[in-house]
């Protein structure tokens, strides 16, 4: 089953979709290789382009990943701000910039390394303006400054539009706790 996309609420965002879908999509297929540790050199040597390694918990994508880099590094001669290291968390990303650094024979600037979520807000920060026409960034929210805003709104609803049962749950903090998770659950 294939649900509608919803287009986003900024117009000059929506037309820019709109006109995206109408486009021809060129879908590039490529080979996948299932490897095994003992098969990484040749691998890591090998890749022309992006990789995506795809794996479970424990795999060694992220060894992957180091040896990926040090090699176009040490090996390859590409210069470290040719190589984003891209991680899920915080914390995957100080273990990569670790690891890649433990790994160098020779100083280098820092090698790129970020989340997810952080390359996408540079991005915004960069290209916003040219490409969707904001004058502005939007705020970036915490979680707890999330939670806390949806708090505020809460308790600035007027009581008498809720069923009596649910009255006593507006103010309450773990009750913002959950509208919000919903909400970023929500698609």
């Amino acid at each position: 089953n294939v649900r509608p996309r919803r287009l986003p609420t900024c117009p000059r965002l929506r037309e820019e979709v709109k006109s995206l879908e109408k486009r021809p999509t060129l879908l590039l297929v490529t080979e996948e290789h299932r490897i095994d540790p003992a098969d990484w050199a040749q691998a890591v040597a090998n890749a022309e382009g992006p990789q995506l390694v795809v794996g479970g918990p424990g795999t060694g994508k992220t060894e992957f990943l180091v040896r990926r880099s040090l090699w176009l590094l040490e090996d390859a001669n590409v210069d470290p701000e040719e190589i984003t290291l891209l991680s899920f968390s915080r914390r995957g990303v100080a273990d990569l910039e670790k690891r890649v650094q433990a790994g160098l024979t020779r100083s280098y600037t820092a090698v790129p390394a970020s989340t997810f979520h952080s390359l996408a807000s540079r991005l915004l920060e960069t290209y916003a303006e040219q490409a969707l026409g904001w004058d502005e960034m939007p705020a970036l929210l915490t979680g707890p400054e999330q939670v806390a805003l949806v708090h505020e709104l809460l308790i600035s609803v007027d009581p008498q539009s809720w069923p009596l049962r649910f009255r006593g749950l507006l103010a309450m903090h773990s009750f913002a706790r959950e509208v919000t998770d919903f909400l970023i659950r929500c698609q």
